[in-house]
């Protein structure tokens, strides 16, 4: 070193639970997923509904589509897959019903950032990270589980969760893909050293709500989308030149 050392306070050979990145999901104020970001790397994060009981599993199965059930007469609960395991809410809702996903991002800045998404009951969504470039490893794990997915015939007109939830993370990954290979011929050019930071993308198929009647709710067909809720990089112009970060 540069300088000599006066005194040695803490000596470790690996990151202290306290330094970690962690992500928090809650859902309607009810943690389901609780976890450090390392521990994610190459899995995926599907957020979907299943069937509260076996009755209301039994009522959904009595019509051809899920977009024919009555929404009022179903009950089904969150569950957050993290690779093969599920964190299963304890608290049901209606399908077709709202609820706000509440993620927590701890990235050891002063602040938890807080990121808010509104669910519909159903649907099926990823939450995505970048932790700072999606590997050719990865990438290929994720078009290899799309593949997959695209093997299984639908049922009635609607893919499995497991088909939905590989399509939305591979979108996910290949979202950031694009980016950070544009940052990273934007930053050759200008001559800039770029990095990024943990960044957060929820994708999902999100099923509408139709009407009928006065009291009567079904799910509708919905649309794919992407929420980048999270993105940070740090750019330092090598030659000084701030107008080249921008």
């Amino acid at each position: 070193m540069t300088y000599e050392v006066q005194e040695i306070s803490e000596r470790y050979n690996t990151v202290k639970d306290a330094d970690k990145q962690t992500i928090s999901i809650s859902i309607e104020e009810e943690t389901l997923l609780d976890i450090p970001v390392a521990d994610l790397y190459g899995r995926y994060i599907n957020i979907s509904y299943e069937p509260a009981t076996d009755a209301d599993a039994k009522v959904i199965e009595s019509y051809e589509k899920i977009t024919e059930v009555p929404a009022a007469s179903v009950n089904v609960v969150p569950v957050v897959t993290v690779g093969d395991e599920k964190f299963r809410s304890k608290v049901s809702c209606h399908l077709g019903e709202c609820q706000t996903m509440t993620t927590y991002v701890n990235d050891n800045t002063p602040n938890t950032v807080k990121l808010d998404s509104t669910l519909v009951s159903g649907s099926v969504y990823a939450l995505n990270l970048d932790l700072n470039v999606i590997s050719s490893v990865e990438g290929e794990y994720a078009e290899g589980k799309l593949k997959a997915a695209a093997e299984k015939e639908s049922a009635g007109g609607v893919y499995p969760v497991d088909v939905l939830g590989a399509i939305a993370g591979y979108a996910g990954r290949y979202y950031f893909t694009l980016c950070d290979a544009q940052n990273q011929v934007y930053a050759a050019m200008e001559n800039i050293s770029s990095s990024r930071h943990l960044a957060v993308a929820v994708t999902g198929y999100q099923f509408g709500i139709r009407k009928a009647g006065i009291n009567s709710e079904f799910l509708d067909t919905g649309h794919f989308f992407i929420d980048v809720a999270y993105n940070c990089t740090t750019s330092v112009s090598l030659d000084g030149d701030k107008n080249k970060v921008r």
